[in-house]
C-alpha cells in the first residue's frame, strides 16, 4: 500500500471557532479523517496528581499559564477546550469522519517524568521556597485550588467554567496582591520555566504525532490525513515526516480572527523551517510590512487618532509587561532591594519600546495596522532603524499639552508630520 498523503492546518488555539471550521471544512474537503493535537490518553485528576509530585514547578506553570488564557478562551473560544478542536468535533460529526487524537501532552509526559526532570523540579521548588517563602506557598495555593475548579467545573459542563473559572482564578490572584503576597518574580519564574520545560518537549511531540499518523493511517487504511495543529508544531512536522514515509502535501496558517485561504503544496521544509520563528507569527497574524500608498498622509488624520487611541491600549499592556518582567530580573539578580528599581526602568523604556519594536519589525504598530496605516520615509522607502528610533524618542514632546503640539504639527505641516516625523524625515500614509 503507498503512504499516505498528509495536509498539515495550523492554527493558534486561541481564536473564533466558526473562523477555524470555516477554512478547516474547506482545506479537509477531501481527508479520510482528522487528527488532532488533543492528548491521545485523557489527562485525569490522577494524570495532574502524578506530574505535581514528579514535576511540581511545572504543573503550577500550567496552571498559570491556564489562568492567563482563561479571558481569551471565554471571550473568543467561549467553551473550555481549543478553537481547532471545536471546528473538528463539528465537522466530524456533521461529515461523519473519524477524529484521532495523537499528541502525548506536555501534562501527559511530565507525569511519567524520569530522574532529570525530578531533580530539576524539585530544586526549582526548593529554590523558590527559600527565595519568596509565604508568598510562594500562598500562590502554588491559589493556582492549585483555581485549577481544580476550572477542571471541575469544565467536566461537569464545558460552558460552566464561564462564570466560575475567571472569578476563581483572578479573584485568588488579586487577594493574594492585595493582602501583599504576590510577588511578580514567582509568577515570572514559575512561567518561563513552564514554557522552557514544554518547548523543549516540542521535537519529541512531533515525532510521537506522526508515529501515530502513521500506524493509525495504515491500520485503518487511510489514504489522505489532516492534522490539525497549533502553528509552532509545523517546521518540526513538515521536517520529520519523511522519517515516517508520510508526505506532506499542503500546508495551511491559518491566520488570527481574520478568514485566511492561503495555502502552500508542497512545503518545502528548509524553507517552512526558515519561517518557523516569527516568520509564522506574521503570517498567522497578517503582519507583515505591506506596501505604501503615496502622497495619502494628508487623509489619515481620523485613522491616526483612532489607532494612537487603539495603541494607548496597548502601551498600558506593554508597561506593564515590562516593568514586570524587568522588576523581577533585577530582584533575580541583585536581590529584592532592586525590585523597585527594575519597575520604575521597565515602565519608562516599555512605551518606547512598543512603538519602536512593532514599527521597525512592521513598519507599524497595532493600533495603525487595525485602521490601515504604515510608517515610511518621505521618499515612500522603508524608513532607518535610526529614523524609527527618533521618531518614538520625540514621541513624549508631542504629548505637551494632551497632544496639542502633535496636533498643531500635523495640521500645520504639508504632509501632516508631527514633531517626531519632521526630525526623522518619516510620514504615516494608507496601505495598498
Amino acid at each position: 500500500m503507498p503512504s499516505p498523503t498528509l495536509d498539515l492546518f495550523g492554527v493558534l488555539h486561541v481564536d473564533r471557532p466558526g473562523k477555524v471550521r470555516a477554512e478547516l471544512d474547506d482545506f479537509a474537503d477531501d481527508a479520510d479523517a482528522l487528527f488532532i493535537e488533543q492528548p491521545e490518553t485523557e489527562v485525569t485528576l490522577g494524570t495532574f496528581g502524578r506530574t505535581g509530585l514528579r514535576a511540581p514547578v511545572f504543573l503550577l506553570g500550567a496552571l498559570l499559564h491556564l489562568a492567563l488564557f482563561t479571558p481569551f478562551y471565554a471571550v473568543l473560544n467561549r467553551e473550555y477546550d481549543e478553537a481547532e478542536a471545536i471546528a473538528v468535533r463539528r465537522i466530524a460529526d456533521e461529515r461523519g469522519l473519524p477524529v484521532h487524537e495523537v499528541d502525548d501532552h506536555p501534562v501527559l509526559y511530565m507525569s511519567r517524568a524520569g530522574p532529570r526532570w525530578i531533580v530539576a523540579n524539585w530544586l526549582a521548588l526548593a529554590g523558590l521556597a527559600w527565595a519568596f517563602g509565604v508568598s510562594f506557598l500562598a500562590i502554588a495555593g491559589v493556582l492549585l485550588l483555581a485549577g481544580a475548579i476550572t477542571i471541575g467545573t469544565a467536566r461537569l459542563d464545558r460552558r460552566l467554567w464561564l462564570v466560575v473559572s475567571i472569578p476563581a482564578t483572578w479573584g485568588g490572584l488579586l487577594l493574594a496582591g492585595t493582602i501583599g503576597l504576590l510577588p511578580t518574580g514567582v509568577l515570572a519564574v514559575v512561567l518561563l520555566f513552564y514554557l522552557a520545560t514544554a518547548g523543549s518537549l516540542n521535537e519529541h511531540r512531533n515525532r510521537h504525532m506522526l508515529r501515530n499518523i502513521a500506524d493509525i493511517a495504515d491500520r485503518e487504511e487511510y489514504d489522505h490525513a489532516c492534522l490539525v495543529t497549533g502553528k509552532g508544531h509545523l517546521a518540526g512536522l513538515v521536517s520529520l515526516a519523511g522519517d515516517r514515509d508520510l508526505a506532506v502535501s499542503r500546508m495551511h496558517v491559518s491566520r488570527w480572527l481574520r478568514r485566511s485561504d492561503d495555502v502552500t503544496d508542497d512545503p518545502d521544509p528548509e524553507r517552512v523551517g526558515e519561517n518557523s520563528g516569527l516568520g509564522w507569527f506574521r503570517t498567522a497574524f497578517g503582519l507583515t510590512r505591506p506596501d505604501a500608498r503615496p502622497s495619502t498622509e494628508t487623509e489619515v488624520l481620523g485613522r491616526r487618532t483612532l489607532a494612537a487611541v487603539l495603541d494607548l491600549a496597548g502601551v498600558v499592556v506593554a508597561t506593564f509587561v515590562g516593568g514586570v518582567v524587568l522588576g523581577a530580573v533585577a530582584a533575580l539578580a541583585l536581590g529584592e532591594s532592586a525590585l523597585s528599581s527594575g519597575l520604575l526602568v521597565g515602565f519608562a523604556v516599555s512605551p518606547v519600546l512598543y512603538f519602536v519594536v512593532w514599527e521597525t519589525l512592521l513598519g507599524r504598530t497595532p493600533g495603525k495596522w487595525l485602521l490601515g496605516l504604515v510608517v515610511v520615509a518621505e521618499d515612500g522607502s522603508v524608513p532607518s532603524r535610526r529614523a524609527l528610533l527618533v521618531r518614538n524618542l520625540l514621541r513624549p514632546l508631542d504629548f505637551v499639552p494632551f497632544y496639542a503640539l502633535g496636533l498643531v504639527s500635523v495640521l500645520a505641516t504639508d504632509r501632516a508630520q508631527r514633531v517626531g516625523d519632521l526630525l526623522a524625515d518619516t510620514v504615516v500614509v494608507r496601505t495598498e
